[in-house]
């Protein structure tokens, strides 16, 4: 998987958003894909071996306790080094003996979703077989080397990790911090708990709880005000001005919402409707985008440079506000993040005539320094 457009960006670009959305795609179509086959292969999946009762249970992700009634015991140790490799080896009986790809982090990584997680589906039933099929001859039980397979498997990379690995990680805690571990676990194949204190030590935020407030006008102008005061800046030096993360973070306490939070409210919204000066229409805007991601030949979504469009368009607007524009049309296409990326301009083009053409919604801060909305002539 190719991760080096991560180096070649910052990790706040609103590009990397929409690259970590479509990796993460890409990862699920292979794994779908592979389940797929395996499905293909079902009617061929029956169970030829003795199975003590500890290894017919429906469920591969419910923990069972030992049946007092039942002669036969699991063991209930850590896996020893001598079983890992004893199901490494039924693993590569089953590739040979199914001819399937040796891909087995596909079915690690592999959850069920929507209508095909009851325990009847066909997936769920190869999933069992597989697991199965691993722990045979083992005194184990199928939950205990389906956690193996998984952790085993699902996150092969091991070792320190890289800075590379370290930039995805801060990117992915950026863009989707409830999901940033997850995110990251699959597209870098490391353990979850791992990630976990990647974040801790490198990134140093302490998880909060927030109160979720919509922004008024009177929030956005002490957010204004406290900006100035904390940078020592005036309104207009604050254009396009980088804001330290120390400032954000000290207006947590202020506003009782997360740094990020305020930091993209600022970026994809505030101050674009602050500091352009001029009567702007939405859908005329969304136009002009097209017409400069055309000019500029990206293949697909996730190439496009929101930043070099900048020198385009009216001061004052920023890379965040016109990415959230557009997404917001072409996020209605089906798979617009990996398809032909002018099918995808062409669906925007005609979607957005159906919208009304509203003003973008300018703001000026008055003598009293509350901001205050501009009204044009109609």
């Amino acid at each position: 998987m190719d991760l080096s457009i991560f180096n070649k960006l910052d990790v706040k670009d609103i590009t990397l958003k929409d690259t970590i959305i479509s990796l993460l795609q890409d990862i699920q179509d292979i794994d779908d894909a592979y389940m797929q086959r395996l499905v293909d292969l079902k009617d061929r999946m029956y169970t030829k071996w003795h199975q003590p009762w500890y290894q017919k249970t429906t469920s591969l992700t419910r923990k069972l306790k030992q049946d007092e009634d039942q002669p036969d015991k699991f063991r209930t140790d850590k896996i020893t080094t001598a079983e890992c490799k004893y199901i490494d080896k039924n693993w590569a009986k089953f590739i040979k003996k199914f001819n399937v790809p040796d891909q087995p982090i596909s079915l690690a990584r592999w959850r069920n979703r929507g209508k095909i997680s009851k325990r009847s589906s066909p997936e769920e039933y190869v999933r069992r077989f597989v697991i199965s099929f691993l722990a045979r001859h083992l005194e184990r039980n199928l939950n205990q080397v389906y956690l193996y397979f998984v952790a085993h498997y699902g996150a092969p990379n091991k070792g320190p990790y890289t800075s590379l690995e370290l930039k995805v990680i801060a990117a992915c805690y950026y863009h989707f911090p409830k999901d940033a571990i997850q995110y990251a676990s699959q597209i870098l194949g490391r353990e979850a708990r791992g990630i976990h204190m990647r974040i801790k030590e490198n990134i140093q935020e302490a998880p909060q709880h927030y109160t979720r407030t919509k922004w008024t006008l009177e929030s956005a102008s002490n957010l204004v005000k406290l900006l100035m005061e904390y940078t020592n800046l005036s309104l207009e030096e604050l254009k396009y001005q980088k804001i330290e993360k120390s400032i954000w973070s000290k207006l947590e306490s202020d506003f009782n919402k997360s740094a990020k939070t305020m930091e993209k409210f600022w970026w994809y919204y505030l101050h674009t409707q602050i500091f352009v000066k001029t009567d702007i229409k939405i859908q005329n805007l969304r136009e002009k985008i097209v017409k400069l991601i055309r000019a500029y030949q990206p293949e697909v979504w996730t190439d496009i440079r929101w930043k070099d469009f900048l020198e385009h368009l009216p001061d004052g607007i920023t890379a965040g506000f016109i990415y959230n524009i557009s997404v917001k049309v072409a996020q209605l296409y089906k798979n617009y993040l990996s398809a032909p990326l002018d099918d995808v301009l062409d669906f925007v083009i005609q979607k957005i005539k159906q919208y009304p053409n509203k003003r973008l919604k300018t703001l000026t801060l008055n003598d009293q320094g509350m901001l205050e909305f501009i009204h044009y002539k109609k």
